[in-house]
């Protein structure tokens, strides 16, 4: 994929803004674009660079749309999101017992989005016709 297709700082804050989702450009780390940027072009791996200028922004509107998912759920694609027992639900001093509130189903869901396209990334790239999926006939 070419330098043209990534997104920005600017080109995310415009998004959001666009989508209703105003971001403070402080939120969107150069980690968090580079992030975005590898799983889209994870994601389009093996399809050429698209010259349709629609289907060029749909890869920058994802990228865009990773970003706000990831901020506005406070996952950063970089932390150990998959590491369970961090948020303390409950003690006991003298039984000695420590509950979690972050089970292993939270964690899981939290690594998985870490780690993969949004829904809403997704759709933008199968609107555009970027969609990695295909048509299987069974009979």
């Amino acid at each position: 994929m070419d330098a043209t297709l990534y997104a920005t700082t600017q080109t995310v804050t415009d998004w959001a803004t666009s989508e209703g989702n105003p971001l403070n450009p402080d939120e969107i780390t150069p980690r968090l674009l580079h992030a975005a940027r590898v799983l889209v072009r994870t994601y389009l791996a093996g399809r050429p660079t698209p010259t349709d200028p629609t289907r060029r922004q749909a890869v920058l509107d994802a990228q865009a749309a990773q970003i706000v998912y990831w901020t506005t759920t406070g996952i950063d694609p970089h932390e150990n999101v998959s590491k369970a027992g961090t948020v303390v639900a409950s003690a006991a001093l003298l039984g000695g017992s420590m509950t979690f509130a972050d089970t292993t189903t939270k964690t899981t869901a939290r690594a998985n989005a870490a780690g993969n396209l949004c829904p809403e990334a997704l759709l933008i790239l199968a609107e555009a016709g970027l969609s990695t999926r295909t048509i299987r006939v069974i009979g």
